[in-house]
């Protein structure tokens, strides 16, 4: 599915906030696209009664609302209640809905620990980090769960991954090491020697390359792959317009700068607003 998306309904004047997500839905249409498009973060505690209230009041939806109460209370198999959900969408056609289906039932038969995973992994996607955090360790902390070859690998690796977007590369050196001694992946021993370099001062790290925790090879190719970053983060636009502002560093341009970064600040907070509440 791709391209522009015609709403046929009412538009809400008050958004339902999908907060594990953390997405912000208007429309019926919207509903439909973003169940279709995120079958792992589909259950019923997104069924809540406040989001039956918001289909019925905000979206004028009576019908569809009380369906799927009804089907809420029955306890009813979770594909017709999705089912019910796309009936009347109007970009859905029978075979993507089967197709749905097919998929969802397919999730509903897999081992916990693999469902966790793959929410983790859309969580990441979708810059939640600390809510892939949370799934990612879930998993470790039930560890002995049915999965296939060198999963625990990829969960430990994937939650190194998680930590450095968020800045906490001690913690990500130490997943990826995890990662590295079930499964001698060449590129995971990158991302340890990575997360060394930048989470710690440049002499301890020095020190960490002379004692031989990682190879002079895998630090020189980690500087490699650095330079070719920096190079690709100075052709965007967004570097080149914060480049821009700098140059000038005049104080009528500190409310443009400001405003330059203040998207990624907000994103920076957002994401470590769980950590710091949920830590001890």
């Amino acid at each position: 599915m791709g391209g522009i998306w015609l709403c046929h309904g009412k538009t809400a004047a008050v958004p339902y906030y999908v907060e594990q997500a953390d997405v912000r839905l208007y429309s019926y249409e919207e509903v439909c696209y973003f169940i279709y498009h995120n079958l792992y973060l589909f259950g019923r505690e997104m069924l809540t009664e406040s989001f039956v209230r918001w289909l019925e009041r905000d979206l004028e939806l009576p019908g569809l609302a009380g369906d799927i109460r009804e089907m809420v209370r029955q306890n009813t198999e979770l594909v017709h209640i999705m089912e019910r959900i796309f009936e009347d969408a109007p970009y859905l056609n029978a075979q993507e809905v089967q197709k749905a289906a097919k998929m969802l039932r397919t999730i509903l038969n897999e081992p916990e620990s693999v469902k966790r995973k793959k929410r983790g992994d859309r969580y990441v996607e979708l810059h939640r980090y600390e809510a892939g955090i949370r799934e990612y360790r879930q998993i470790i902390k039930e560890e002995g769960a049915e999965a296939y070859d060198g999963f625990y690998a990829q969960v430990y690796h994937n939650l190194g991954t998680a930590c450095a977007r968020m800045f906490r590369f001690k913690e990500a050196s130490e997943y990826y090491m995890q990662s590295y001694r079930l499964k001698k992946d060449p590129e995971v021993m990158l991302a340890f020697t990575a997360a060394l370099r930048l989470g710690l001062p440049a002499e301890l790290y020095a020190g960490l390359i002379q004692r031989g925790q990682a190879t002079k090879q895998q630090a020189d190719e980690v500087e490699k792959r650095l330079q070719e970053l920096r190079e690709l983060n100075r052709s965007g636009a967004e570097a080149q317009e914060l480049e821009r502002v700098l140059a000038r560093a005049g104080e009528d341009e500190r409310g443009e700068l400001l405003a330059i970064t203040g998207d990624w600040k907000r994103e920076f907070r957002k994401n470590i607003q769980g950590a710091c509440v949920g830590s001890r």
